[in-house]
């Protein structure tokens, strides 16, 4: 089971990944849903959160502020950017950051479910690294 937090500011884009992620991975994942960094961050410490989507620009903590300090409290999480800005200082900046992938909105859902599956890949590869 891959714990998933979704994290955007627009609800629709969270119900739209929801939706995309429980029609494929169903038995797979459980998902978990932030609309703020400071939520994101909240359920990142009490959950054992394997892979985020993040938004950049959200009111408060944009996401790369976020993504430095998920990063601090577990450096394995698997960070993939899914914004609408498509300016090569956010990608820049996101991947120094750590994240693994940056995508921009509207994102085709095959390479959604293709990138979940690459982040599954690398999650297992943590796994079996750490036992």
């Amino acid at each position: 089971m891959y714990n998933i937090l979704l994290t955007d500011d627009e609800k629709i884009v969270i119900d739209s990944l929801t939706f995309i992620l429980n029609k494929n991975f169903e038995k797979d994942v459980q998902l978990f849903s932030a609309l703020s960094g400071p939520e994101a961050l909240e359920i990142a410490e009490s959950k054992k959160i394997d892979i985020v989507f993040m938004d950049i620009h959200m009111p408060g903590m944009n996401g790369l502020e976020t993504i430095k300090l998920m990063k601090q409290l577990n450096p394995n999480i698997i960070i993939i950017i899914l914004s609408a800005y498509d300016q090569f200082q956010y990608a820049q900046e996101a991947i120094n950051l750590g994240a693994y992938k940056y995508l921009t909105k509207p994102v085709n859902r095959n390479l959604i479910l293709q990138t979940v599956k690459d982040s599954f890949s690398i999650v297992d590869k943590q796994q079996i690294g750490r036992a």
